[in-house]
């Protein structure tokens, strides 16, 4: 990715979810380009949990080719580290609904790149075998 506009805004995407930067603050300090770009892949916090989610497929199609591709990178990471390092608390249920839909969100985006598209197949299917391999140890456990 050479698109320092799409680079900026994919460092800065969880900021006005996690950070609680405003649109306006990300506007005046680095444009509106990437204050766009930034708000396409924004959630929607006044959703609940379960509508964000399926807002997140739902929108998908209509989102720009630059923030398609941030959302479909930001799964590739999220499902990369829920695997390697889920967060606390996450049983094996919530990480298999995590993985589902992020299955989803990735189908959604389909088209806007096939190296991420495939890597984004390869992470999910390896977080699946891990997760299965995890299902089978419990059971042995019981």
């Amino acid at each position: 990715m050479e698109n320092a506009d799409v680079l900026a805004a994919a460092f800065l995407h969880d900021t006005v979810e996690d950070e609680k930067a405003t649109r306006e603050e990300i506007r005046r300090e680095f444009g509106s380009t990437i204050e766009g770009l930034v708000a396409q892949v924004t959630d929607d916090e006044d959703l609940d949990k379960e509508r964000r989610k399926k807002a997140q497929v739902e929108e998908a199609r209509s989102l720009s080719d630059e923030a398609k591709l941030i959302r479909l990178a930001d799964r590739i990471s999220n499902v990369l580290e829920v695997s390697n390092d889920a967060p606390k608390g996450w049983d094996i249920d919530r990480r298999a609904k995590y993985f589902d839909a992020s299955k989803r969100v990735v189908a959604a985006l389909a088209g806007v790149n096939p190296d991420l598209e495939r890597r984004a197949a390869e992470a999910l299917s390896e977080a699946s075998g891990k997760l299965l391999l995890e299902k089978e140890g419990e059971k042995e456990e019981n």
